[in-house]
């Protein structure tokens, strides 16, 4: 586990403007009003583009996808915190989230404090 890298994150989050924030995807381009929403993960490649993550459009352009090194999405998100695929999935996955697409940044936040006291 990368926990300097973690803990930039939870940095992040006090950052992200709620109503751009959007655990459905690692990033997607709205159609009303112009702006980029993004997931977690997503705003940390957005607020920090010198940590190494980036984003990068799909085939259509019309999501993001999250990139660092070789690796897309969940993966990348894996390599770049240095978790298990099942432990990304758990902290940055809308499916593991009991209010799924209604998740908010705060019950983010403390899914991520509770696993890095945890490990």
């Amino acid at each position: 586990m990368n926990r300097p890298r973690l803990k930039q994150l939870l940095e992040v989050l006090d950052e992200i403007p709620p109503a751009r924030f959007d655990m459905t995807s690692w990033g997607e381009r709205r159609l009303t009003g112009c702006e980029t929403v993004y997931c977690v993960a997503g705003w940390h490649a957005e607020l920090r583009p010198q940590c190494g993550l980036r984003m990068e459009p799909s085939a259509s352009g019309a999501t993001l996808t999250l990139v660092f090194g070789q690796w897309q999405g969940i993966t990348a998100a894996a390599e770049f915190y240095g978790l298990h695929t099942l432990k990304a999935e758990h902290l940055f996955c809308t499916s593991s989230y009991p209010r799924g697409s209604l998740t908010t940044i705060a019950e983010v936040k403390e899914r991520i404090e509770n696993f890095l006291q945890e490990n």
